[in-house]
């Protein structure tokens, strides 16, 4: 009984050493800081014509073919002008489906606004409570979780900008992506929730004083692994079934001999 199991369970071992393993790679890569570390705050600052909302972000479109998302790396920071400290923050990045309704600001310009969730995570953190103004690396863990070639990364915090203390995350000098892409350009999300978002191309730069440094596009960066195709899925849960039963016909057998 334990050899017609072990033949049978060859050839499904070998394709199961065959099949493609998981690779890490990055998918999406905004990294490098804008020359003047410019925070765009979300919430007023006294730079005029800001858009209306206090959830940011970019609409992006993945590079490579890995959509098991991993991790996916944020600069935030918070600025203190009247340095005194602030509260703890918790600081949430959702990521939703480019599915929602046409962008306020006008259709087409920045395709859908984000609509269906597909996960979020959120993270509590002391980092920017000093008086000191600072930005920092924030890491978000998705596990895993399964993502679409493109989505909107909508960044949030308990904390919101005002006069004294401006809160937000770290724009990029990269205009275009070094992986992945902005399918509607260089432009940001303003937005309370699915329905309210408007975008816009100016106003970071604006608030950085012009520096020709500062994109729109937030300093964020996707790290994901393959995932197994349906064919190695299905192959997975074929060599368990077949061990499971082989475990069972060798316990019979050995029953049936009177073996302890």
């Amino acid at each position: 009984m334990r050899k017609a199991f072990l033949r049978a369970f060859a050839p499904l071992a070998v394709l199961l050493l065959a099949a493609p393993i998981g690779r890490a790679s990055v998918i999406y890569d905004a990294h490098d800081d804008n020359s003047v570390g410019e925070l765009v705050p979300n919430g007023e600052d006294g730079t005029p014509n800001r858009p209306t909302g206090s959830r940011m972000g970019n609409t992006v479109v993945f590079g490579g073919t890995a959509r098991g998302l991993d991790t996916v790396t944020l600069r935030y920071g918070t600025y203190h002008f009247d340095n005194q400290p602030s509260a703890d923050q918790t600081i949430t990045l959702s990521l939703y489906k480019p599915d929602g309704p046409a962008d306020l600001t006008g259709p087409g310009l920045n395709g859908n606004q984000p609509g269906t969730l597909i996960g979020s995570r959120s993270i509590t953190t002391s980092l920017f409570n000093a008086p000191d103004s600072g930005s920092d690396l924030l890491t978000f863990d998705f596990g895993g979780l399964v993502v679409p070639d493109s989505l909107v990364a909508i960044v949030s915090s308990t904390l919101i900008s005002n006069a004294n203390t401006q809160t937000g995350f770290i724009a990029s000098s990269d205009f275009t992506p070094l992986v992945g892409s902005n399918p509607h350009g260089d432009r940001l999300w303003f937005g309370e929730g699915p329905g309210t978002f408007s975008s816009d191309d100016t106003w970071a730069q604006a608030d950085s004083g012009g520096d020709p440094t500062t994109s729109n596009n937030m300093v964020i960066v996707f790290d994901a692994h393959d995932v197994p195709e349906a064919a190695t899925a299905s192959l997975l849960v074929a060599c368990g079934t077949l061990l499971l039963r082989g475990r069972r016909r060798t316990r019979v057998d050995r029953g049936s001999r009177g073996v302890g």
